[in-house]
């Protein structure tokens, strides 16, 4: 036994030190717990304490703050800022990723360019990169298109498009001075920058220049710009109001200079969008003075209200031409995809059949079809088709590449090849000779009849309803020795002021005169 004193020894040493560590440890832990926890408790009662005492004494702010919190809230701003550093940074690295190859950029000169390609719509050839897209100087009618996927070297776009702007580059007109701008903006009571974003907007429009008496150029804006900025690439020819067309431009060219410059620009603006929207009905109501003598007649609503109508007619067939190029377009490339043609009709709600006779079957009181007695159920090869009801036959299916009615000329293409195979003069046909003739569709003539008469069907509905909202106004106003009822722009303001309806109604056809 004495062999293994001195390990006995030593083992039961080792056991009372590292109890010893224990114990500490665990104390000091619960030592530090129970501090923070009876300072929380004390300093309640100190602040219920200080309550009771004076009632409005408050302890600082410091005291109360809980410092683990206080720490983990800035650990949770750090980490925010470092993990939006990071996207930042990861989103860099994979814009850089994309490099399109042999295209240079104009600017500097990057080649080839990478992270997102700016191309110029309006010409030949010609690239930025997202630095110098910013700081390159360009002709500010040019429209650039973002390219972020890069395109195939040979597919690359070489035909440039018309502009979208009237400007022409060769009128390149100074900007205002600070001093103009100032006092524009003071006149009319906008902001300065707001002054400086209708003279970019004014710039992209101007095409000609006013020599003025005094021998200055003005850049302006005729005729010609005014009607290509505000009509549709669909619209051929003239536009469907030539009337409210009229109206618009004279409402910027007050003085009938026959050109808009930059301080008619800018007034117009301001009352169409300014702060003071729409302030005074004068502006607005000169837009139905057509002579010019200050006074207004119910047929001079009537005229700019028909005018508005015809304007919003062919803005609403264009939207529903849009829609339907739109929808054809998707059903073309649904047809031409691997894709069943049931998939066309995947948003379609499947309008119900109707009900159809039921031959030889009768419902049960279990609201079953069963047979009825006598009719057989199993049909043989030896049925005879001929036999069966009309009801039950069905029309023979032929698969024809056309109907005839494609295949077989018409009565009208008949005619008019006799008529040239005889050499008959068209021109000198009358109307009955071409009916006869069959060169005259009567149908065709009455499709587009009726659509006439159903859109002036709509106006005399509305023209009632306009009449209506005119009364208003125009009751009680004596009519003059012509027998016409006139009233001047005072009075027609003074009536129309307290009537929010009526004051809609008079500006409403300045929405479109807004740039």
């Amino acid at each position: 036994m004495s062999r293994y004193h001195p390990a006995v020894i030593a083992g039961v040493s080792i056991a009372a030190v590292y109890g010893i560590y224990i114990i500490y440890t665990v104390a000091s832990v619960d030592s530090g717990t129970r501090l923070r926890r009876s300072n929380a408790v004390r300093r309640s009662r100190r602040v219920h304490q200080l309550q009771g005492m004076g009632g409005a004494a408050e302890p600082p702010a410091d005291e109360l703050a809980n410092t683990e919190v206080s720490v983990t809230a800035d650990e949770d701003h750090s980490q925010g800022l470092k993990a939006l550093l990071y996207h930042i940074a990861e989103d860099n690295a994979k814009r850089k990723g994309f490099q399109h190859r042999g295209i240079f950029c104009e600017g500097c000169g990057m080649l080839p360019i990478r992270s997102v390609r700016y191309h110029c719509l309006n010409c030949a050839d010609y690239d930025l990169c997202s630095t110098c897209e910013a700081t390159t100087q360009h002709p500010i009618t040019h429209v650039f298109a973002k390219i972020k996927i890069p395109l195939p070297v040979l597919s690359q776009p070489s035909k440039p498009l018309e502009p979208w702007y009237p400007g022409k580059l060769t009128h390149f007109p100074w900007p205002p001075s600070p001093q103009d701008i100032q006092a524009l903006s003071q006149s009319l009571q906008v902001k300065e920058h707001d002054i400086f974003a209708w003279w970019e907007q004014f710039h992209c429009l101007a095409n000609a220049e006013l020599v003025r008496l005094d021998g200055s150029r003005r850049t302006a804006i005729n005729r010609r710009a005014f009607d290509f900025a505000m009509t549709s690439h669909r619209w051929h020819g003239r536009p469907p109001s030539v009337h409210l067309y009229d109206r618009m431009f004279a409402f910027y060219d007050s003085d009938s200079k026959g050109a808009i410059l930059f301080d008619d620009f800018s007034r117009g603006m301001a009352y169409i969008r300014g702060g003071n929207r729409f302030r005074s009905l004068e502006p607005a109501l000169r837009g139905y003075d057509i002579d010019n003598d200050g006074y207004l007649e119910p047929a001079d609503f009537l005229r700019m209200f028909r005018a508005k109508y015809l304007l919003d007619s062919q803005i609403t067939a264009d939207l529903i031409e849009m829609a339907a190029e739109a929808h054809t377009k998707t059903s073309s490339d649904m047809i031409k995809s691997s894709q069943p043609l049931s998939a066309l009709f995947h948003e379609d709600d499947v309008p119900p059949g109707a009900t159809r006779p039921l031959h030889g079957k009768a419902e049960s009181v279990h609201h079953d079809l069963e047979p009825l007695p006598g009719i057989r159920t199993i049909i043989v090869d030896s049925d005879d088709p001929q036999r069966a009801s009309p009801d039950q036959q069905r029309p023979a299916t032929t698969h024809r590449a056309a109907s005839e009615d494609e295949v077989t000329p018409s009565e009208t293409d008949r005619s008019r090849a006799g008529a040239t195979g005889l050499d008959i003069d068209l021109d000198k046909l009358d109307e009955d000779d071409m009916r006869m003739l069959g060169i005259i569709d009567d149908d065709c003539v009455a499709r587009t009849a009726e659509s006439a008469t159903t859109s002036d069907l709509m106006w005399h509905v509305l023209e009632e309803g306009f009449e209506k909202m005119l009364d208003p106004i125009f009751a009680g106003v004596e009519a003059n020795d012509e027998g016409v009822v006139r009233m001047s722009f005072e009075e027609v303001t003074e009536k129309a002021s307290e009537d929010e309806e009526m004051r809609g109604l008079i500006t409403s056809w300045l929405q479109y005169a807004s740039f």
